[in-house]
């Protein structure tokens, strides 16, 4: 009787969590938090290489969107004309931004935090060596300040999902926990 009820369990709660392994956010989520980078994804259909790819498309996106440029700035002069050989010379030692697969590749490269540190921390620690990342991280990491409404939502649920109601579809088990969260 105990396997039946656990493998029951263990179909609907797969059944229930399935779509939240296709959203980006929850892929981005994972491989930003330094306690787990890609040591939770299994290497079948090239899910290390897809999400590595997803970061960089994200690392891109983010880059592109600069947060210190304003478009309220006044049109600076132009600049006076200088020798060539002095503008090569000066463009040469500039240094180069770092290519988002080098920031991305190095960031993975490195170890993992243990899993009783502190993300967030460790992010704002290496802002300066990752800046775009460390934006993103804070981004797909942030969480509400509390978990009341997680455990006022589980505690519906429990309500809800009973023996005597075991036959609710997941549809049904949706729409009910929609009309009872959202009474107007």
């Amino acid at each position: 009787m105990k396997c039946i009820i656990a493998s029951v369990f263990q179909s609907s709660t797969e059944t229930r969590l399935n779509k939240f392994e296709s959203m980006e956010a929850f892929h981005l989520a994972a491989t930003l938090d330094p306690c787990y980078k890609l040591g939770w994804c299994h290497d079948y259909d090239n899910e290390v290489q897809d999400i590595s790819d997803l970061l960089t498309v994200k690392y891109n996106m983010a880059g592109s969107v600069d947060p210190t440029a304003t478009d309220t700035s006044p049109a600076e002069p132009p600049p006076m004309k200088r020798n060539k050989f002095v503008a090569l010379a000066n463009r040469s030692s500039t240094p180069r931004p770092t290519p988002p697969e080098t920031e991305a590749s190095l960031y993975l490269n490195q170890p993992c935090l243990q899993e009783d540190g502190d993300p967030l921390g460790n992010w704002k620690a290496k802002q300066p060596e990752f800046p775009v990342l460390a934006r993103l991280a804070a981004k797909y990491l942030a969480i509400p300040a509390t978990s009341s409404p997680v455990e006022r939502l589980f505690s519906i649920a429990g309500k809800l999902f009973r023996p005597e109601r075991c036959n609710l579809s997941d549809k049904r088990l949706g729409q009910l926990m929609m009309i009872r969260c959202n009474p107007q």
